[in-house]
């Protein structure tokens, strides 16, 4: 009896788990962590022109564009980067920062645009990457 409460319950964590990868009207994102996807899948894309967003003492953010893609890359400074669980928090408190950068990049250009956020630490590990995104 133990043993099938048990299958039960791990197999509907695992099956959250994976639910919570795609978007929702609470977590609007595709999201990958460093398990899926690797910061040499997003290299190539941020080279060339970009603009610096913030630096200070913790972070630096640049913006780059390739064709009809924004990404934003968060690389931390710091010997310890914020962790996966507070960098999920991060993206569902500011949900509403990318939805506004994503309407006000498709009024003045007239095309969609996907915006993909980018966090790295000091040595260009992957911490996570999401794609923002209104299909849920």
């Amino acid at each position: 009896m133990k043993r099938k409460i048990s299958i039960v319950l791990s197999a509907l964590l695992l099956s959250a788990f994976l639910w919570a990868q795609n978007p929702s009207k609470s977590f609007p994102y595709y999201y990958y962590d460093k398990s899926e996807r690797s910061f040499s899948d997003y290299e190539y894309y941020l080279n060339g022109k970009n603009k610096l967003i913030e630096e200070d003492d913790e972070h630096i953010i640049k913006m780059y564009k390739d064709n009809d893609t924004y990404y934003i890359w968060v690389k931390y400074k710091m010997l310890k980067a914020a962790s996966e669980g507070d960098i999920k928090h991060t993206l569902k408190v500011f949900k509403d920062v990318a939805a506004n950068l994503d309407k006000k990049i498709d009024r003045k250009q007239g095309e969609d645009f996907d915006i993909c956020l980018i966090f790295t630490n000091y040595q260009n590990e992957l911490i996570c990457s999401a794609y923002y995104s209104e299909n849920y």
